[in-house]
């Protein structure tokens, strides 16, 4: 992540993400994004190890299901094909449903989680 006058604040870890291994982000990035996520006047909080709702509800990123060899897809969740929305949806859920404790995804889960693999992503409001 680098600042408004572009110095890296908090470096990207290239061995964070295994393959069917939900991540854990490393320190530094761990505090940053647990106080940017816990933020009051945040709605939403997207980013590649976790999602969390206007509820505070934490839930894994699970796009990690998806093989490496997609990873380097650039296209957003809409602009994949129908066949990748349909593989990767069910290998995001199938991953969740196996996590201890279960996750039961929706399709605006899976959307973001495809979405905000690689970026934070922060809706605020008025406080």
């Amino acid at each position: 992540m680098k600042d408004q006058n572009g110095k890296t604040s908090i470096i990207k870890y290239n061995d964070d993400f295994k393959d069917g291994e939900v991540p854990q982000p490393k320190p530094p990035l761990d505090k940053f994004l647990d106080r940017v996520s816990t933020e009051a006047s945040n709605k939403f909080s997207y980013n590649p190890y976790y999602l969390v709702d206007q509820n505070g509800n934490k839930i894994p990123n699970f796009f990690t299901a998806v093989g490496k060899d997609n990873w380097t897809l650039t296209e957003d969740w809409d602009g994949l094909k129908a066949e990748q929305r349909t593989q990767f949806s069910k290998m995001m859920r199938e991953m969740a449903l196996k996590h201890d404790p279960p996750f039961t995804l929706n399709d605006d889960n899976v959307k973001h989680m495809w979405n905000h693999r690689h970026h934070l992503h922060v809706t605020e409001i008025n406080k």
